[in-house]
């Protein structure tokens, strides 16, 4: 294993991690990018979602509240360090995985919105600051990954 001796101690990456999470669930909560809204059935679908669905005349409606193809289709994909399985129910995701939770779709990226550029600028100021202590973790640690296994792995790094 290739030693790091700059790296923070578990502890700090812990902090560092949620810190970071926090911040990320904040500028969603507040500028809602995705434009969430509940479906009849109860569960949850983004603007990218609705517009798609009623491209497609209503016929293909995804209502999993995920736009990460690894939630929405875990079967298609195979990783060594998790077991794919669907992370999400009605209410959002199941997995706290920053990863994920800093990410913004092609699609929104392209908003001419000045909210959501706005918050799409919030969202990449942080993967900076993630990036600039835990890139070998951003570049290595899969979308879906829970908390857990961004710890162990990073457990490895420091070793």
């Amino acid at each position: 294993m290739i030693e790091y001796p700059s790296l923070p101690s578990v502890k700090s990456f812990i902090e560092d991690y949620d810190s970071i999470y926090k911040q990320a669930e904040n500028i969603f909560t507040v500028y809602n990018p995705c434009q969430w809204e509940k479906n009849t059935d109860g569960s949850f679908t983004c603007i990218v979602n609705r517009i798609n669905s009623e491209k497609n005349n209503f016929r293909i409606i995804e209502t999993d509240g995920c736009c990460m193809d690894v939630c929405k289709n875990p079967k298609d994909f195979c990783d060594k360090a998790i077991s794919r399985k669907q992370h999400n129910a009605k209410k959002g995701c199941l997995v706290k995985n920053l990863k994920c939770k800093l990410h913004i779709c092609k699609k929104l990226r392209n908003s001419a919105n000045p909210e959501t550029r706005e918050a799409i600028k919030k969202i990449d100021l942080l993967i900076d600051i993630f990036r600039l202590k835990y890139n070998i973790l951003w570049k290595h640690v899969p979308f879906g990954s829970p908390k857990k296994i961004w710890i162990e792995f990073y457990k490895k790094l420091i070793r």
